[in-house]
């Protein structure tokens, strides 16, 4: 007889498999940096650029599929409800492993290089703005590992919410022929 499923039990194995999906998006960050350092010609450094995003993106949705459909055979009693739980919770273990290590990226990035590509995304949008924009974008950008950290943070987890509710309406696939609490009642 399998173990039943409990809630310190779907954070154990969230925080596992939270670190699988942390490695898969941080190894495919990385070879898209090591890709742009290669300085291809520009079609062939953006096809291999969309391969690689679509290898991350398709991944990460076969993981959490993989990864829900293994804890229903693992356990007894997993409901729906358990996999959504489940998903958000690699989410947010995930989300906050991509968001320290793009954090800590960008802080010891060397300095010249961070001022190159500021000044590489002021010279591309620097026309468009006013001074008083061009002024606050300075600064932001001064706070960049900041910003990335929230911004790589929040969105990964909403990614990860998202999906998770997504998959987990079919994860475990409903049963037709289960009672439901009104056919019980009638008995």
């Amino acid at each position: 007889m399998k173990e039943t499923i409990s809630n310190s039990l779907i954070w154990n194995k969230a925080a596992v498999t939270g670190v699988v999906f942390a490695a898969v998006t941080i190894t495919c960050g990385l070879l898209a940096k090591g890709l742009a350092a290669l300085q291809l010609n520009g079609f062939v450094a953006g096809l291999l650029s969309f391969l690689i995003w679509a290898a991350q993106f398709g991944g990460c949705i076969w993981l959490m599929i993989f990864f829900m459909k293994k804890l229903v055979a693992a356990y007894d009693g997993v409901t729906n409800s358990d996999t959504n739980r489940y998903g958000r919770r690699i989410a947010l273990f995930s989300a906050i492993l991509i968001a320290v290590v793009n954090f800590l990226i960008l802080y010891f990035t060397p300095e010249a290089k961070m001022q190159k590509m500021i000044d590489e995304a002021l010279g591309a949008y620097g026309s468009m703005l006013d001074s008083n924009s061009l002024a606050m974008m300075e600064e932001m950008l001064q706070n960049l590992p900041v910003l990335t950290f929230f911004g790589n943070l929040i969105y990964c987890f909403l990614y990860g919410t998202i999906l998770s509710a997504i998959l987990s309406r079919n994860i475990p696939a409903p049963d037709p022929f289960a009672q439901t609490g009104t056919s019980q009642e009638q008995q």
